[in-house]
């Protein structure tokens, strides 16, 4: 939770002239994430040591709460990834994506550079200068849960939107360490940013 950041903490590769991590006044506390304006300009975020391995035979969660300002026009990411400097070319991981041109979050479990994407559907969608909570569940048999909005957060659900649980796959999943990880990437030439409230 962002109430503190400490930079020593975190590997931040970024791509540009001054992209910004610095924490704001608010509820909760949480850090914004600020490229520069380079059409490629990015700030990727990654605990510095893996510690997190998805074992099987066990349950594993995560979420993250996350608001963004371009919802289209940007790649943004949340999630375990293995240890990279660049984390969204990384071979291994299981994170959240959402790529520019599109708005449609989807769930993306990655070994050895193969993706299997399970798409989150159209009413668990990024939108401009919302607060939204996404989460997985794997539980002991190897099935992944894709949660938007779930009903034990704080979020209203937005208007034509969903909430709880959306999608399920059972990809093969990696057996690398993995590191808590985020980030945003332009993908037009104007800054971007990502408020980023907790991972769990």
């Amino acid at each position: 939770d962002f109430d503190r950041y400490a930079a020593a903490d975190w590997t931040v590769s970024n791509t540009g002239v001054t992209p910004t991590n610095a924490l704001v006044a608010e509820t909760g506390g949480v850090l914004l994430n600020t490229t520069t304006a380079g059409a490629t300009d990015a700030t990727f975020l990654q605990l510095s040591t893996a510690g997190f391995l998805l074992a099987s035979g066990k349950h594993i969660f995560f979420k993250a709460r996350i608001k963004q300002s371009d919802a289209t026009n940007s790649d943004i990411y949340a999630g375990l990834i293995m240890t990279s400097a660049t984390p969204l070319a990384a071979n291994d991981g299981l994170f959240f994506f959402k790529a520019t041109g599109a708005t449609v979050w989807i769930l993306r479990s990655i070994i050895g550079g193969v993706a299997t994407d399970l798409a989150l559907g159209s009413t668990a969608v990024a939108a401009n200068a919302t607060y939204q909570e996404i989460g997985f569940h794997i539980d002991p048999f190897g099935t992944v849960e894709a949660f938007f909005n779930p009903t034990t957060g704080n979020n209203p659900v937005p208007a034509g939107g969903a909430r709880g649980r959306v999608a399920a796959f059972a990809p093969s999943l990696t057996q690398f360490l993995l590191s808590p990880s985020f980030g945003i990437r332009n993908c037009a030439s104007a800054v971007k940013i990502v408020f980023m409230d907790y991972l769990t």
